[in-house]
């Protein structure tokens, strides 16, 4: 059964991480994707392979100019200590309950070393990379360059494919670098896997939310219909600030907003919108439905709040998000509390060598299997965020009925499982 990832915070945070895997004399692959030599002091990473590639057509090697971003994930030193801190700072009876730490306090008790991230900068940038932005805590590099930059600092070349009508990039072996650095993970390496949002998953639908199907509702909500089902009771989110974690355009969800609360008798919240940097084009609008939908049912739900923040990449590649996550986290003023729709294909968690060895795993199709590849980064991101009083609430989509705040716009609905309220 296909199962669509969820990214959860809610303060359950699970333990990930990555096997940096030694190669016993360990070996460096030249951009031509084979071995060339022995280097005693280089790991290589074996899950940031596409599985299946070899049942993609190559189309030769990429083109030496292409752009491509990466995030380049660095281990943060003291993870058992994180996560005591973080039980302790949400146990009521603790001294500590709700002392919760800025970005640069996280930094100082948590992050990297500022000696290692530097080394880290030199390596990246000696072969003609170039890094735009470093987390608060040192531990998300966001990178650029070329395929012909990104293949000699990883030591894989770069090619082209086309698999069931898709063109993409991909690197043809696992990235190797420096023992010594503190590297755990290479986003980005393929420009295949992505993550979607549930509004493009289950379609579109124009019925009323009185109409009902096996239980589920169909159709618009109101935000009446919202604080009954959610209880809301007296909850306003008073002085709260908000988020959105998403990607593309952003004017016409704001206007859409606008005619929202015109509509439903609402406040006017403010809205922010904060890019990476590093990003430039915002010119995307496929995510429309759903950023309306995340918008709409934020401020609906918490009327009371002062300020929405859309945090939008470019696209939902799987570094792009990785990006939009850093800085939702490392944002010392922004809001304590956001929504992100959307999520990834894992139907075999291809995270390790010892997936890599099941025979099976040679038999798939290009790609499947990779989204976990993004897990072990992401923990860590929201370990921080954990640790800073912040909260990612995501949606689920399964077989049977997606579960989500979901306050359509006046231009598109979808289904929500609840009980039926009165037609409209």
């Amino acid at each position: 059964m296909s199962v669509r990832r969820s990214i959860h915070l809610l303060l359950a945070l699970a333990l990930a991480g990555f096997a940096l895997l030694p190669l016993g004399p360990a070996r460096a692959a030249s951009v031509t994707g084979s071995v060339t030599g022995v280097l005693d002091s280089t790991v290589r990473h074996t899950f940031n392979v596409l599985p299946g590639l070899d049942r993609a057509t190559d189309l030769g090697t990429a083109p030496a100019s292409r752009r491509m971003q990466l995030v380049v994930a660095l281990k943060r030193p003291h993870a058992a200590a994180e996560r005591r801190f973080i039980s302790a700072v949400h146990n009521p009876a603790s001294a500590t309950y709700r002392h919760f730490l800025s970005p640069a306090q996280f930094d100082r008790r948590f992050g990297v070393k500022r000696a290692q991230v530097a080394a880290v900068r030199r390596y990246l940038t000696s072969d003609g990379l170039a890094v735009d932005r470093i987390s608060a805590a040192g531990d998300v590099l966001s990178v650029h360059g070329t395929t012909a930059a990104v293949g000699r600092t990883f030591h894989t070349a770069i090619r082209s494919y086309r698999f069931d009508g898709t063109r993409f990039l991909a690197n043809t072996v696992a990235p190797t670098f420096p023992k010594a650095l503190p590297i755990a993970n290479v986003i980005g390496l393929n420009t295949l896997t992505h993550f979607s949002t549930p509004a493009k998953a289950i379609g579109k639908s124009g019925t009323s939310q009185g109409t009902c199907v096996s239980g589920t509702c169909v159709g618009g909500t109101t935000p009446s219909d919202l604080w009954s089902v959610y209880q809301r009771g007296g909850l306003h989110g008073r002085g709260q600030d908000l988020a959105v974690l998403g990607e593309g355009a952003t004017s016409g969800v704001i206007s859409d907003l606008r005619k929202y609360e015109t509509a439903e008798k609402l406040p006017r919240v403010h809205v922010l919108v904060k890019h990476p940097k590093g990003d430039k084009d915002f010119s995307d609008d496929s995510g429309h439905d759903e950023w309306n939908i995340d918008t709409q049912a934020s401020t609906a739900m918490a009327t009371g709040a002062r300020r929405l923040t859309l945090y939008f990449g470019h696209d939902l590649s799987d570094q792009d998000v990785a990006r939009v996550f850093s800085q939702f986290t490392d944002d010392a003023n922004g809001p304590k509390q956001a929504s992100a729709s959307y999520g990834e294909c894992e139907e075999i968690p291809y995270v390790s060598s010892v997936y890599a060895s099941i025979p099976v795993l040679g038999q798939l199709p290009a790609g499947l299997g990779l989204g976990n590849a993004l897990d072990g980064t992401l923990d860590q991101i929201t370990r921080q965020a954990a640790a800073e009083g912040k909260t990612v609430f995501a949606s689920n989509l399964r077989r049977s009925a997606i579960t989500l705040l979901v306050t359509p716009s006046p231009r598109t609905a979808r289904p929500w499982p609840c009980p039926c309220s009165r037609a409209r």
